[in-house]
């Protein structure tokens, strides 16, 4: 009963998170949860809650999604997923993960200055697709397919709302993709979905308030709270590393 509280909690928060700025479901379950296990164990667990709740969180925000915008990249991201597994693990992920948060931390600075005005530089076609692909190569090496993409959208979408929304399509199929991935790498198990299970519905209404708040904010207010939220991320990325 302990341990399910404690797990319950972390998921909870984990998903009010989510749903609140649309993203950091993974940067919060997985270092708390292997303050109370092994770091396989809340990796198999994070990845199972997280890919159902990743979907529940698309369910919230499906009429606000631009599917033709966001499939070709997440399709792109799927795609690089299994090479950064096989080609990038071995890079050296202290300078990748320090890299990454300055990029994240100087993408939220750019959004910040902006105003409702987005950078123009980032809106090339071609610059969505580089952003994806460098998202699936993180993914499949360190499992942190997230940051860049999340900076990148909210960095060229007028409406913060909407880059939320279409966050949670592009995250739908890269932790469809890492869940499969787990699954067959044998990190997941039917112990750690049966694990998994009791602590979906906790999560989910977690990811339900954080949504309900979201929309109810003045969209200043969210766009703030996104940028802010993702630059203490790029500097919670650096400083871990160092």
């Amino acid at each position: 009963m302990a341990e399910f509280f404690i797990d319950g909690s972390i998921f909870f928060l984990a998903g009010f998170v989510q749903g609140l700025t649309g993203f950091a479901f993974a940067l919060l379950a997985v270092p708390l949860l292997s303050l109370f296990g092994s770091i396989r164990s809340a990796v198999g667990l994070m990845a199972t809650v997280g890919f159902i709740i990743i979907l529940y969180s698309f369910y919230l925000h499906r009429r606000d999604v631009d599917v033709k915008k966001i499939l070709p990249l997440s399709l792109v991201a799927v795609a690089c997923i299994p090479v950064g597994a096989l080609f990038l693990v071995h890079a050296p992920e202290r300078i990748t993960t320090i890299t990454l948060g300055l990029v994240v931390f100087a993408l939220a600075l750019s959004s910040m200055k902006m105003g409702e005005e987005r950078l123009t530089a980032l809106q090339p076609r071609w610059v969505g697709y580089l952003f994806s692909a460098i998202s699936g190569l993180l993914g499949g090496a360190f499992s942190a397919p997230g940051p860049i993409v999340v900076a990148y959208l909210n960095a060229t979408e007028p409406s913060p709302l909407k880059a939320k929304s279409n966050t949670q399509l592009f995250f739908t199929f890269t932790s469809m993709a890492l869940f499969l991935t787990h699954l067959l790498g044998g990190i997941i198990d039917l112990s750690v979905i049966a694990k998994a299970l009791p602590l979906i519905p906790v999560s989910m209404v977690g990811t339900h308030l954080g949504v309900r708040l979201s929309k109810q904010l003045p969209t200043r207010m969210l766009r703030t709270l996104i940028d802010s939220a993702l630059a203490l991320l790029g500097l919670y990325l650096v400083i871990s590393r160092l």
